[in-house]
């Protein structure tokens, strides 16, 4: 049973790939496949240091699927909630949809971007 945090999500994902490693957890339309083990160790080295902090919430934009989903379990695995930023927002307007979050929690707000990986 997964708990609603996201430390629970990543353990449970996390055991998964313990169990079957070697077995497809990602299939591109373009035919390119991500085993469990293999996704688990790239959101493993993700850096996210730049972004540790009190908050609650990471803003991903990174425009790469591959990406972007091992954005989402570092975050997982870090215990941060994350949102999928719209291309079209820039820095402030992502800035400005997360401030009644940062309000509700009282903290800072990472924002995550693909050079940050």
């Amino acid at each position: 049973m997964i708990k609603d945090s996201p430390s629970a999500l990543w353990n449970s994902f996390k055991e998964q790939s313990e169990r079957i490693p070697d077995s497809n957890a990602v299939v591109n339309q373009d035919g390119t496949r991500i085993s469990f083990r293999e996704l688990r160790e790239r959101a493993e080295a993700f850096s996210l240091t730049p972004f540790y902090s009190n908050s609650g919430v990471i803003a991903i934009r990174i425009p790469d699927p591959f990406q972007q989903l091992i954005g989402m379990l570092a975050s997982l695995r870090a215990g941060f909630a994350y949102w999928i930023a719209p291309d079209f927002l820039n820095e402030e307007e992502v800035t400005s949809y997360l401030d009644p979050i940062e309000t509700c929690q009282a903290s800072a707000v990472a924002y995550l971007t693909s050079g940050s990986s």
